[in-house]
């Protein structure tokens, strides 16, 4: 396909709808947050109103057309895809509801195309798209192909005070702007800012969370303390130290001619990646045998972030600063990708980003810009982003979002692992609300 057939597409995808939208336009009154999905951190109405129990589902989901430009033979390839695609990006099932007085559950899953078509290395260099086309049993001659599923989080939260709710199972980490309100309809843009997408914090953790809230005057403050296991592969279950990865957030929204939320968030903890080895001195004797857990790379790691939003009249303003610190502990340092003999350094890597919109009214329409910067220390590259595009709300649960990004990829260390040079993205994207 040609690139102007492809830009073409792109824009037909992105503005086709519009003229049909024009017919019912979005109010005024509306804008990014009115698709909101997440239920709020804090859900302390049960302390004066009996909930409803009825169990609530809903969800979100996307559609994208994306051209990546690159050279052709750029390695980028063997993660990105360059010719102009279309995709179900996310389809995200929310179930939430209030088991007993005081009592919330919510549970979120998204449901996944891979690993079927991801990319994979069969040998040294060569990559190949996994296939997961199987014969449908129940259909005689027909096959189907399986995905899989992701399991954002699924907690009970329990009010004890309005200054005191309990949270424990798998929540998504209580940090930044766009972390746990993540659904594709809230989002501006296409995508979220690179920073969120390189896990300097981790987007869940399994353990618990003691939350509250209290006004101050016509302003509100809120915190979140967190206990969860150890960062690693397997920290969904499993902790491979008796210590706990700690965290928080504090965040204070004024309320005012203009909408000001600040927020601080930061974690501390351990990142241990281990294998299990059992052997046998006779293997004709199951007494014999033993189990020996190895080490492969285990570090002390620290987080932390700020964020600002605000909001006044049409004008909106987000801007994050994210930094990851860590520090192996030998000899449990990892070996380096491209440097034989070399071992991952200790260091810390950073990344910030500034966004605004401007809601300008006529169908919802928003035009955004950004610029994002990252220095990532295990990796050594840094990379400067620039992204334009405008969005359209022609109702509270439907966005139409047109997006143009370029992405200079360069080096800070002496072995950078990734291409170096810049990729430029177009984009479009519708993203809905269902209930």
């Amino acid at each position: 396909m040609s690139h102007r057939l492809s830009i073409a597409l792109t824009l037909a995808l992105a503005v086709g709808p519009i003229a049909s939208a024009a017919a019912q336009p979005a109010s005024d009154a509306e804008d990014l947050d009115s698709a909101a999905l997440d239920p709020g951190s804090l859900d302390t109405g049960s302390l004066d109103t009996p909930q409803p129990r009825k169990l609530e589902i809903y969800g979100f989901t996307d559609f994208t057309l994306r051209r990546l430009f690159m050279p052709n033979d750029s390695a980028w390839q063997a993660r990105l895809n360059k010719e102009s695609s279309f995709a179900v990006g996310k389809l995200n099932l929310y179930l939430r509801s209030q088991p007993a007085p005081r009592f919330t559950s919510l549970a979120e899953v998204r449901f996944l195309y891979g690993p079927h078509s991801v990319l994979e290395q069969v040998s040294p260099g060569v990559f190949e798209h996994v296939d997961n086309t199987i014969n449908d049993y129940s259909d005689i001659g027909a096959t189907i192909t399986w995905g899989g599923i992701s399991i954002e989080r699924a907690w009970l939260q329990y009010d004890a005070h309005r200054l005191l709710s309990v949270r424990a199972g798998h929540w998504l980490t209580p940090y930044g702007l766009w972390n746990i309100d993540h659904g594709s309809p809230t989002v501006i843009g296409v995508r979220r800012p690179f920073i969120l997408l390189i896990n300097m914090f981790p987007e869940s953790q399994t353990g618990v969370q003691l939350l509250g809230a209290t006004q101050v005057g016509s302003h509100r403050l809120s915190y979140h303390l967190t206990v969860a296991n150890n960062a690693g592969p397997s920290s969904n279950v499993y902790d491979h130290h008796d210590s706990k990865l700690l965290g928080g957030r504090l965040q204070l929204e004024v309320d005012g001619p203009a909408q000001l939320q600040l927020g601080v968030s930061g974690y501390a903890g351990r990142e241990t990646k281990k294998r299990l080895q059992i052997s046998a001195s006779d293997p004709t004797d199951i007494n014999t045998t033993e189990a020996t857990h190895q080490t492969l790379s285990d570090a002390d790691v620290q987080g932390a972030a700020a964020d600002v939003r605000l909001r006044w009249k049409r004008l909106g303003l987000d801007a994050e600063f994210i930094s990851r610190r860590i520090k192996y502990r030998d000899p449990y340092r990892p070996q380096a990708m491209l440097r034989p003999g070399g071992f991952v350094p200790n260091g810390v890597s950073w990344g910030g980003y500034l966004l605004a919109s401007y809601r300008q009214g006529p169908w919802g329409m928003m035009p955004y810009g950004s610029i994002e910067h990252l220095r990532d220390k295990f990796s050594q590259i840094k990379v400067t982003a620039l992204t334009g595009g405008v969005n359209f709300r022609p109702a509270p649960t439907v966005v139409l979002k047109l997006g143009y990004s370029s992405a200079r990829v360069s080096a800070f260390g002496a072995t950078p692992t990734y291409p170096l040079h810049t990729l430029r993205t177009l984009e479009a994207q519708v993203a809905w609300v269902f209930r």
